[in-house]
């Protein structure tokens, strides 16, 4: 019967979660791409620039969370600050939602741009570009593994002018942005944990 009851309390728990993470979506009312296909598809004039110096890496987790609670939290990108280090603020743009202001720190120095989803297939891939600003693209693919989420994180980054005199060792500057990478998918990994306990402990008060 206590196992039954557990079962009952933890679909509860996702439903409710699944519910509010999805109203913060459909409110934001992002254009959907109409396939699957996970070719790179850059179509900002900052990807074509030819004079730019790019590092591109990739970082996975797995989470233990259904794959529709996973992808409504990472969505609501203006929580981001609360898992992503370094991220000072995500302001969604209310007039174009496909579109966030981004503003992050890192070693003494600031840096924002201007993203611009234009690639997003519900539960399976959200891609991006800044418009402006810090030049950067990329990508999170989710993968159901029933019961637990796959999140697998591209970012391809063109390194600053600023550094360019500074920096000698791209595989250094690459080991150093990985690490980070990982740090942050793992701390959305606990996130999404602290989420779902959060509700729990809401239900069962």
């Amino acid at each position: 019967m206590s196992n039954d009851t557990d079962n009952l309390s933890a679909q509860v728990t996702e439903a409710k979660l699944n519910s509010l993470a999805a109203e913060y979506v459909s409110a934001q009312e992002i254009p959907l791409s109409s396939d699957s296909e996970n070719e790179w598809d850059w179509s900002g004039s900052q990807s074509h620039n030819k004079s730019l110096t790019w590092l591109e890496q990739t970082v996975q987790v797995e989470i233990k969370a259904p794959i529709s609670l996973v992808w409504h939290l990472w969505l609501d990108l203006e929580q981001m600050p609360r898992w992503m280090k370094g991220v000072d603020s995500v302001k969604v743009q209310q007039d174009q939602p496909q579109l966030s202001r981004w503003k992050i720190s890192y070693g003494g120095f600031q840096f924002t741009w201007l993203s611009c989803i234009h690639k997003l297939v519900p539960y399976q891939i959200i891609q991006w570009e800044s418009v402006d600003g810090a030049t950067n693209r990329g990508a999170v693919r989710f993968y159901d593994r029933h019961g637990s989420t796959i999140v697998k994180f591209t970012v391809a980054y063109a390194i600053p002018e600023i550094f360019e005199g500074i920096i000698r060792d791209n595989l250094l500057l690459k080991r150093l942005v990985k690490s980070t990478l990982q740090e942050n998918l793992e701390q959305f990994r606990d996130y999404v944990s602290y989420m779902q306990f959060q509700e729990g402990r809401r239900l069962s008060s």
